[in-house]
């Protein structure tokens, strides 16, 4: 089964929508990064996951809960690894769809930290970010 670009969208906007909702909740920064960052910007283009760039809270329960609330499918201590690689590829697991990837770029670097202390509000199909 694949997404229908009517479908794509319609999961991007959903899972935009929670996900921003559930980070923001748990007072974590957040951006969105990657190919739906830079369509919002400039010219679009094709993309096929989401990604976004986090700073991991000390305590990542409340983190992996919500990630799990929105459909996410989280491993158990895959976020606390990422605090170690950087990086989590997790799947949006919805019943009615293919599963679809969402990235999760861990900051550790200064240069990361400085970026999502820069970020700005944007508006991506229509949920504002």
């Amino acid at each position: 089964m694949t997404y229908t670009p009517q479908e794509l969208q319609e999961t991007f906007t959903e899972l935009l929508r929670e996900l921003s909702t559930s980070l923001d909740g748990e007072g974590i920064p957040w951006m969105l990064i990657g190919g739906l960052a830079v369509g919002a910007w400039t010219e679009p283009r094709g993309t096929k996951d989401c990604d976004f760039a986090l700073a991991l809270p000390a305590d990542v329960a409340g983190l992996e809960a919500r990630l799990r609330g929105v459909g996410l499918a989280v491993g158990p201590g895959s976020l606390s690894r990422a605090r170690e690689v950087g990086t989590v590829r997790l799947r949006l697991e919805r019943p009615d769809r293919p599963p679809l990837g969402v990235d999760l770029l861990c900051a550790g670097t200064e240069f990361e930290h400085e970026a999502l202390a820069r970020r700005r509000r944007l508006t991506v199909f229509g949920v504002p970010l």
